[in-house]
């Protein structure tokens, strides 16, 4: 899902993907090994924890908010929550201009109460 931001020429950007992890490999190693990749591309990121918001069928769940400012003073606000169930890691990513997350918001939180983990069907 994307859409234009509010006449600043930022797309707001939503996304999901699914990635395996070895069995080993606890939810929050991995979010903190994806957070260490963002304090290299981004200069002076504001990282807090969220609170995930429930998701039928996760074993886990985490969430963080980014704040990074852009070059040419933009302030962008990043969203990821995650949901582990056995080796996958389910992510859910929101990218959008700071001051247009209130407005997105409502959209997002839909999105995300319809969110549930399932285990693949076996072929």
């Amino acid at each position: 899902m994307e859409r234009a931001g509010k006449n600043e020429g930022f797309p707001t950007s939503l996304t999901a993907t699914e990635e395996m992890v070895p069995g080993s490999m606890a939810l929050g190693q991995f979010v903190e090994s994806q957070l260490s990749m963002l304090r290299q591309y981004l200069k002076d990121p504001k990282i807090e924890a969220a609170i995930p918001p429930a998701i039928p069928g996760a074993q886990e769940k985490a969430s963080v908010d980014v704040r990074y400012s852009t070059n040419d003073g933009k302030v962008i606000f990043y969203r990821r929550l995650y949901a582990r169930n056995a080796n996958t890691i389910g992510t859910i990513t929101l990218m959008t201009l700071d001051s247009d997350f209130a407005t997105i918001r409502p959209a997002f939180d839909a999105i995300v109460a319809g969110l549930a983990f399932q285990s693949p069907v076996p072929a």
